[in-house]
């Protein structure tokens, strides 16, 4: 037979093991309430997150209770944990009711009275060391069980009071209610749901049954209910995380359903309410607390909307339904029906019904305009017809509805993705401002003064004025001001100040002379530029010289030239090779030519630093070719399209060199004046060559000079 000095390892293990497993049931309960109470995203998960808090305090103190030395500190302990014991029951009614969506409606005063309870219980508890109103002749006492009747362990015992009991008697209804609430909502609810109302409802019951157990005759040395806390935790871990609890949660009314403005209504695979918010409820016979669960057809008081219903409920239910029914003085509404899905099952339907009055009043209205705008657009056309300036108008869409004939010919297209993107831009303005929009528009060669003016429930109205001559003169006007405003300065200033410098009296002749050579270098820039403006003016307007035409020699006008320029090209160590053949006379204008040649000859040493020039006049055939080519800073390939335009200047060369850009202009005006041609060739950094084609008179030969 055991003796009790041999008994006492196994009573340690056996109070030290209920301690342990009780500790790690408030570790896993105290782990779950910390991972709801960090982000709550819904009142019931706070209470959740609290009732999980309170079983595991319970557990916890439980634990320490069966360990603990000396009855004072159990005795502690075991009170202490009735702040756990007393708050998880009215926690879990609380919790389920605002989980079924029925706390909000509950009177105030049922909420005080579950709430009043567990006060009352928890200061009876306190104050029972001196008013023994919970427990009485509370001492410790050796239990044994039937099974183990060798092994006696230390328990607390004592005689239980009425108010015990009574409160005992409250916790198991406040359980039963809470899993009856539950039930009866997984009944009612979608498939989403049911699984985390039934495993809730298994994590309530199971420790009250476990006291029951203890209540009538303890199997263990101490309570059952604590250490079922463990069977707890893996059902509301199961919940939480293999159904989503607290993600998922019933809150479509609260949260979305009433925020929608249209009725939405959630049936099942039938006819059965599972959800349905406000604006839904107005249109059948109930309230929305009062609907769900009832069958959709005998809430429907119009009978238009019951056949609707009928026919929607009666087409398959992965089908999107949609149809406009009209109720009289109710108004007009679109009934949708929306397949609802979940885990990629079809688990019902969602009814959307959406008052369409205003919208079906205002196309009944926009079809009368139509009548009236295409009535009016009749009497537009008879007088398009008859316009001289251009007339289209388009519709809303951007489409051509009506042209005339001008138009047509300008514009030969039917919708506004096909005009020039400029007009397309100015139009898309008018449309966006709905005010009248005009610009001046180049199409093609032409420019064109663009009206356009929204026309309120027609379109756009275009209108286009040819400007291309009145357009050309403010440009040539333009161009001419922002010369004589940029270009004209710079000499001018430089002329302005050297001339203060020479009033000086302490400068020697030296410095004099300088200061008088830059004065006549600025002053012959500008009779330069004004020799180039004239000249330029009088050849693109077509004015004839006084001076008639006359036979030329381009080779003694070029060799002219290269002698007069020869030194300031060797002011800059530059050489120029000639290559001049005798040809038959060319009818022309020597001071033009002249011109030509001096303006080609000065950008050639302008723009080279080292090497030479080579000038060439030679026959080929009935045609004289004329030749500038240097070995030079070249010409950018992006710059070669434009360099024969007015006042363009090359941006590598325009940092560098001074110049306003009408040199190569007028070269080939001059060119063009006496019937030739020009062209260029040019690699950066090896040099240019301007070629130049005239035509020569017939039956002369040219001979080698």
């Amino acid at each position: 037979m055991p003796t009790s000095e041999t008994l006492i390892p196994w009573v340690s293990f056996i109070s030290w093991g209920s301690a342990l497993v009780l500790i790690l049931t408030a570790a896993a309960n105290g782990y779950l309430a910390w991972r709801i109470l960090r982000k709550p995203r819904r009142p019931e998960g706070k209470t959740l997150g609290y009732l999980l808090f309170a079983i595991a305090w319970w557990a916890f103190f439980y634990g320490l209770h069966i360990v603990a030395p000396g009855f004072e500190a159990k005795y502690a302990c075991n009170i202490i944990k009735y702040f756990g014991v007393i708050s998880a029951p009215v926690l879990w009614l609380m919790m389920s009711l605002q989980y079924t969506r029925q706390w909000k409606t509950l009177p105030k005063g049922y909420k005080a009275v579950i709430f009043a309870i567990p006060i009352i219980a928890l200061v009876l508890v306190l104050s029972n060391p001196w008013t023994e109103l919970w427990w009485r002749d509370v001492a410790p006492k050796a239990r044994t069980l039937p099974y183990l009747p060798d092994i006696e362990v230390q328990v607390l015992a004592g005689k239980h009071t009425l108010l015990y009991y009574l409160h005992t008697l409250v916790i198991y209804l406040y359980l039963v209610a809470g899993a009856v609430i539950l039930w009866r909502f997984q009944r009612t609810c979608a498939p989403i749901y049911r699984a985390q109302a039934r495993l809730m409802v298994t994590a309530g019951l199971v420790p009250m049954f476990a006291n029951i157990i203890t209540q009538v005759k303890p199997p263990w040395y101490w309570g059952l209910d604590p250490f079922f806390f463990t069977i707890t935790a893996i059902f509301l871990a199961w919940a939480i995380f293999r159904h989503r609890l607290l993600e998922l949660v019933p809150v479509a009314r609260q949260t979305v359903l009433e925020q929608i403005p249209e009725g939405v209504i959630v049936l099942d695979e039938g006819t059965t309410i599972l959800d349905i918010n406000q604006g839904a409820s107005r249109m059948l016979s109930g309230t929305p607390e009062g609907l769900p669960g009832s069958n959709i057809l005998e809430h429907t008081p119009f009978p238009m909307l019951r056949e609707a219903l009928k026919d929607m409920i009666a087409s398959p239910i992965d089908e999107h339904v949609t149809q406009e029914i009209s109720l009289s003085d109710q108004g007009t509404y679109l009934l949708q029906s929306i397949p609802l899905h979940y885990n990629k099952h079809t688990m019902g339907r969602i009814l959307i019904m959406q008052d369409i009055t205003e919208q079906v009043n205002a196309r009944r209205k926009v079809e009368a305009l139509y009548e009236q705008a295409e009535q009016e657009r009749q009497r537009l056309a008879a007088t398009l017809e008859s316009a001289s300036e251009g007339i289209i108008l388009l519709n809303a869409a951007g489409e051509v509805t009506t042209s005339n004939p001008p138009a047509q010919r300008l514009l030969p297209f039917e919708d506004l993705q096909q005009f020039p993107s400029s007009l397309q831009e100015a139009i898309r303005e008018a449309q966006e401002t709905q005010k009248a929009v005009r610009r001046e528009i180049s199409i093609g060669q032409q420019t064109f003064h663009v009206g356009i003016a929204p026309v309120p429930e027609v379109g756009i109205v275009l209108t286009l004025h040819d400007v291309t001559p009145l357009t050309e003169v403010v440009r040539l006007n333009n161009e001419l001001i922002s010369i004589l405003s940029h270009d004209l300065r710079g000499p001018l200033s430089s002329i302005s100040g050297y001339a203060q410098l020479a009033q000086m009296d302490n400068l020697s002749r030296q410095e004099y002379a300088e200061i008088f050579q830059r004065i006549d270098a600025s002053a012959r820039r500008l009779a330069h530029f004004a020799t180039d403006i004239l000249t330029l003016s009088r050849l693109e307007t077509g004015i004839r010289s006084h001076t008639p035409a006359a036979p030329i020699l381009m080779d003694k006008i070029a060799a002219y030239i290269v002698q007069d320029m020869e030194g300031a090209a060797r002011s800059k160590g530059l050489l120029v090779h000639t290559h001049l053949q005798s040809h038959p006379p060319l009818m022309g204008e020597t001071r033009l030519i002249e011109q030509m040649w001096r303006n080609l000859i000065d950008n050639a040493i302008k723009y080279t630093d080292a090497g030479f020039i080579s000038v060439t006049v030679k026959p080929d055939g009935d045609t004289l070719v004329a030749q500038v080519a240097d070995t030079g800073r070249g010409i950018p390939p992006e710059d070669l399209p434009h360099i024969f335009e007015k006042f363009y200047r090359s941006r590598g060369a325009a940092s560098r060199s001074k110049g306003i850009g009408l040199g190569l202009s007028l070269v080939k005006n001059v060119v063009k004046q006496h019937g030739g041609t020009i062209s260029v060739e040019s690699i950066p950094g090896k040099g240019t060559t301007f070629t130049m084609r005239f035509p020569l008179q017939n039956g002369n030969e040219g001979k080698e000079g």
